[in-house]
This record gives C-alpha cells, sequence and structure tokens, in this order.
C-alpha cells in the first residue's frame, strides 16, 4: 500500500506541472493518481486539472470521427465515423441515438428542430431519419457519391452536395422529397 500512495504522490505532482503546458495530460496523470490511490495530494490534484482544464466533454466514439456538429445550444452533438452517427448528451458524454449505415458516410446533420437526421454516403444514397435513427423516413440516390447534405435553417429544404454535381436542392416536407434544381445528378426518390 505504501508504494501506491508514494506513485500516487508522484503522479500528482507531475500532473500539477503539467497544468499549463498539456491541461488534458494533466487530466489523465491526476486521474491515474486518484486510482493508484486517493490520497489528498492525488485527489486535490484531479480537482484542480479538471477545472483548468479546456476539455468539458469527452464523447468516445471508439471510431475516428469525420464530422461532428453541436445541436439545441450546444447540449448535444451530432458525430459521423465510417458507416455510424451517434447523438449525444454533452453533460453526461451518454449516446442518446445511433444507427449504423451499410456505405461508407461522408457527412451527417441535425435538423435545427432536433427531429431528423441526414446522412450522405459514398455509394449515393441520401437518408433522412428520424432522430431515433431505427429507420430512414425518406432517402434517395444520386448517380453518383454523395459528399455533404444539410437541412437549410428553417428544415424545408436539403442540400445534397454530390461528385459531378454543384449542388442539388430537395424541398423537404413530411416524409417527402422532391427535386428542385441541379446540374447534373438526377434523383431517383424513395418512400
Amino acid at each position: 500500500m505504501g508504494r501506491l500512495i508514494s506513485r500516487s504522490r508522484e503522479l500528482a505532482v507531475s500532473a500539477l506541472s503539467q497544468l499549463n503546458d498539456d491541461p488534458a495530460l494533466s487530466v489523465v496523470l491526476a486521474h491515474d493518481a486518484a486510482m493508484a490511490a486517493p490520497t489528498p495530494e492525488a485527489i486535490g490534484a484531479l480537482r484542480q486539472s479538471l477545472e483548468e482544464s479546456r476539455d468539458r466533454a469527452i464523447l468516445d466514439s471508439q471510431h475516428p470521427v469525420l464530422h461532428a456538429v453541436f445541436y439545441q445550444n450546444g447540449s448535444r452533438v451530432l458525430t459521423a465515423s465510417c458507416n455510424e452517427v451517434r447523438l449525444w448528451e454533452v453533460a453526461t458524454s451518454q449516446v442518446l441515438a445511433s444507427l449504423k449505415l451499410q456505405g461508407e458516410l461522408h457527412a451527417a446533420g441535425i435538423s435545427r428542430d432536433g427531429q431528423h437526421l441526414i446522412t450522405a454516403e459514398e455509394n449515393g444514397t441520401i437518408q433522412i431519419w428520424n432522430t431515433d435513427g431505427k429507420n430512414p423516413v425518406a432517402s434517395l440516390s444520386l448517380e453518383d457519391r454523395a459528399l455533404d447534405a444539410e437541412f437549410s435553417p428553417d428544415g424545408r429544404l436539403v442540400v445534397v452536395a454530390g461528385g459531378r454535381c454543384v449542388l442539388k436542392l430537395w424541398a423537404w416536407e413530411r416524409n417527402d422529397l422532391k427535386g428542385l434544381q441541379g446540374n447534373g445528378c438526377s434523383p431517383n426518390p424513395t418512400v
């Protein structure tokens, strides 16, 4: 036990010495110190490093994140990685919804009202989902790959960027997508 206390105190000192240079490392070292032995030094170092750290939440997606966006005044974050989209509660670092896609994901977005997600896949598939992520409520296919997709601020339009397209706009109303204009791509909407 004496060794663990000694190790805990060493790590606490190291954590405090890293506060200005590397606040994230400071948090890790202080955490390790508290795990080795919850000495007053370790608890103090952990408290101080957390207070001074710029990190407010760590969302562990376990995969490289390709895209992330805040919504609802920063209380939630939408992340996109390889073939998965996750909706996170920032305060708790909990996943509220998760959906896995068949193709390689290029982009994901969320409507301003937080009711729908949009995904753009390498194979040209664009899908709109309810926020629970269980089933797509609308989809369409581009003749080429889909690079990006977003809802308009009022939520009435969807803009899609495709490989050969400059961009494409669709009206989005109640589980229906209607092509408005485009350049080089032709939609094949399905609902």
